[in-house]
């Protein structure tokens, strides 16, 4: 089961529910809403580190921009999320 549009609830991505899923695993981690946020840029935007790092480690892509060509780091930069943005130098996908 992939998510599709029908799970990003006003531009912000929400994970399906655990009932929903009906014991399928096949989610992307980089699904996007409409203007190409990925759950990982969400995450890194907003300073979750904690979200960034299962994202990360979980195949999230650190290549996928959006609007101005950032990718999820530089729009941890943009943020202030210091700590998020030196994550992601630290993760070998970044460079």
């Amino acid at each position: 089961m992939a998510l599709s549009a029908d799970s990003v609830n006003n531009n912000v991505w929400e994970p399906p529910k655990l009932e929903s899923l009906n014991g399928h695993v096949d989610i992307s981690v980089d699904i996007t809403v409409n203007d190409g946020r990925t759950p990982l840029r969400a995450a890194a935007t907003n300073g979750l580190l904690d979200v960034t790092l299962h994202l990360l480690g979980n195949g999230g892509s650190v290549h996928i921009t959006k609007k101005r060509n950032w990718t999820a780091q530089l729009a941890a930069a943009y943020s202030g999320h210091v700590e998020v943005f030196h994550k992601f130098l630290k993760h070998p996908l970044t460079w």
